[in-house]
């Protein structure tokens, strides 16, 4: 990485944050061709894309360099698929798609700035039915203060073609009440975010290497075609009674996502921390910062042990 990469952050999409720490701050003007387009977007198959577009900015400024003049659009094995429609939501410009994106096609994502050279990033997307869960389990065990805590288990088969990276995520369901009218009542079921950590990979995901944004990321959980993988996973924050179900989103990702994920935890967990060595993010924008990457995910259910 260049120097003047090191100096410059980009920031963007929900599940795409980069963050910056360092012991000293050095206040050296850049001209502007030393700032870069930002394209960030993480494509899921069967589904519509965000894209979020900025310009790179320094970690002292504490803000983003919004671009809502950009022009952005999809291609799909190489032919013009859409322009995407800028579209703000909560407060910040994203570039939407109207149509979705399907496996085994090789989407290239551009952004045309004012005054800046096209960025643009190239993936593709995974097929959900080219990996398996299986031999799914859900019981309970003691930890060692004797208080009961969660576990799940299933099979992970891989049979792609190439190297598959996997990503976990947990959601626990509960109900809880929306209304009350009388003597009726009214329920919700709401899905939260939940803590595990996976057994077979010596705690890598426990304490500071979960976050919302990665989930379960194992770094040694790259599988070979035909290959696969025992999943162990056990929740560190105990049992709660009133959870009626869980669910593991397992997502196939593909080398470009993979790649970045990991590099996004690295800086997520090493925020803050003087001592650690700086995070080198990973991108594979042209003419720019930023993830253009593919993933395909499938949710099952678990009952509650």
């Amino acid at each position: 990485m260049t120097p003047t990469i090191k100096k410059l952050i980009a920031v963007a999409l929900p599940a795409i944050a980069l963050f910056s720490s360092c012991e000293k701050k050095f206040t050296i003007p850049l001209p502007k061709a030393d700032y870069r387009p930002v394209l960030n977007t993480l494509m899921s198959q069967d589904s519509i894309i965000y894209v979020r577009v900025s310009i790179s900015n320094r970690p002292e400024t504490g803000y983003i360099l919004e671009v809502d003049e950009a022009t952005v659009q999809l291609y799909e094995d190489d032919v013009l698929k859409e322009t995407l429609s800028p579209e703000e939501i909560n407060g910040k410009i994203y570039y939407i798609s109207q149509g979705r994106v399907a496996a085994g096609h090789r989407y290239r994502v551009t952004a045309q700035v004012p005054d800046y050279a096209l960025a643009e990033g190239t993936d593709i997307i995974p097929d959900r039915n080219t990996f398996t869960v299986s031999d799914k389990k859900s019981f309970t065990t003691l930890n060692s203060d004797g208080y009961p805590e969660p576990n799940i288990s299933f099979t992970l088969q891989h049979n792609g073609s190439g190297k598959g990276y996997y990503q976990y995520r947990v959601y626990a369901y509960r109900r809880e009440v929306a209304t009350i009218s009388g003597t009726d009542t009214t329920w919700r079921e709401v899905r939260d975010l939940s803590n595990f950590y996976d057994k077979n990979e010596n705690d890598l995901f426990d304490g500071d290497n979960y976050t919302s944004q990665t989930g379960n990321l194992p770094e040694k959980r790259v599988l070979d075609p035909g290959q696969s993988a025992s999943v162990s996973l056990v929740s560190s924050d105990g049992m709660d009674y009133e959870i009626d179900s869980f669910q593991v989103e397992v997502t196939q990702l593909t080398e470009v996502s993979g790649k970045y994920l990991q590099s996004l935890r690295t800086a997520i967990n090493t925020d803050g921390d003087p001592t650690s060595e700086k995070p080198i993010m990973y991108g594979n924008i042209k003419n720019g910062f930023g993830i253009v990457g593919g993933m395909a995910t499938k949710a099952e259910m678990f009952a509650k042990p």
